[in-house]
């Protein structure tokens, strides 16, 4: 089943919007940048910003308040600022994930 029809229906769809809003994985005018407002607009799902911590013994998962507006610009301020909370989770995440790319290259 398409994810704007599960949308639709009222599931839930999870995306880790950091690759499809992040220019520096695609570009700023790339359009997988407008994935997550097009749904948004198509399906009338509110878009609920959500991460995880960690406190060095548990797994925190924190939820922001649903967006009024979803832009490309707005997901990656979001982001921006989740990242910018907890840097060393995103800088492990960056080394994992170019440790997967070269070994797919390989």
């Amino acid at each position: 089943m398409k994810i704007k029809d599960k949308l639709k229906k009222g599931e839930i769809v999870v995306f880790l919007i950091d690759q499809y809003v992040l220019p520096f994985f695609h570009g700023s005018d790339h359009p997988l940048r407008q994935i997550v407002p097009r749904l948004a607009q198509i399906t009338s799902a509110p878009v609920i910003p959500f991460y995880t911590l960690e406190d060095g013994s548990h797994i925190i998962g924190r939820f922001l308040p649903p967006l009024k507006e979803v832009s490309p610009a707005l997901l990656e301020d979001v982001t921006m600022q989740i990242i910018k909370e907890q840097p060393h989770l995103w800088f492990w995440w960056r080394r994992m994930d170019k440790v997967g790319r070269s070994h797919q290259q390989a």
